[in-house]
């Protein structure tokens, strides 16, 4: 999981770049950057694309493997 301003900085991209590619205003894609918002399903898709997959919804959600093993237990305990 990466994080999109971290990203952007290892790979000496801007926000400007991305916001170019997503089609977005820059102010847009800054709170994206800041974590500040998060993108719409459609918008992630393109921030996925840009980065060739290294940053995802998990990026923003911040839902590591072990919040998703929390999950999935509570979801086993209560769904039963």
């Amino acid at each position: 999981m990466t994080k999109l301003q971290d990203w952007l900085d290892n790979n000496d991209k801007t926000v400007a770049d991305m916001a170019r590619f997503c089609d977005v205003k820059h102010t847009v894609a800054l709170r994206w950057a800041n974590g500040a918002r998060i993108p719409s399903r459609e918008n992630m898709q393109k921030i996925y694309e840009y980065t060739g997959g290294a940053v995802d919804a998990n990026s923003f959600y911040n839902i590591n493997s072990a919040n998703r093993k929390e999950l999935n237990n509570e979801e086993n305990t209560h769904g039963n």
